[in-house]
């Protein structure tokens, strides 16, 4: 038995030409799957170099610059970081130094740890001094 039906589900009865026609012409009329982000509408995906980048850490190394003025004033991205192998004190950076971008300027990475407040090598007392306490 024929039939022209395209929704029919009945395993006894074959399709017409018209049938098929009429099948084929629905799929085609329809969005071919699309190949790329662009073809699904979507414009600000990343890539997979990007997302591996953003995964596998939150600084990423950019190189060495010989002098603080080399560092790129455009095109930054929050983490980029540079090694720098000249000192600049008007910045505060040592000679190694990395810097690293935050959004809105270069950001020196070491930092100075004021030890000045913790015991110094001459603040420590000899054994002498300590038997001199403890016996007194």
């Amino acid at each position: 038995m024929l039939s022209a039906s395209t929704s029919d589900a009945s395993s006894t009865k074959a399709a017409t030409p018209s049938a098929v026609k009429a099948a084929y012409d629905l799929a085609a009329s329809k969005q071919s799957p699309a190949t790329t982000l662009a073809g699904y509408g979507i414009t600000d995906a990343y890539t997979k170099a990007q997302v591996d980048g953003l995964v596998s850490g939150a600084l990423h190394y950019k190189g060495t610059k010989a002098a603080y003025a080399e560092l790129p004033a455009t095109g930054n991205k929050v983490g980029d970081v540079w090694n720098i192998t000249a000192a600049d004190s008007a910045h505060g950076v040592k000679a190694g130094d990395n810097v690293a971008w935050n959004g809105s300027e270069w950001d020196v990475l070491s930092g100075t740890v004021d030890l000045s407040g913790y015991l110094q090598i001459t603040d420590v007392i000899s054994n002498a001094e300590i038997d001199t306490i403890v016996a007194g």
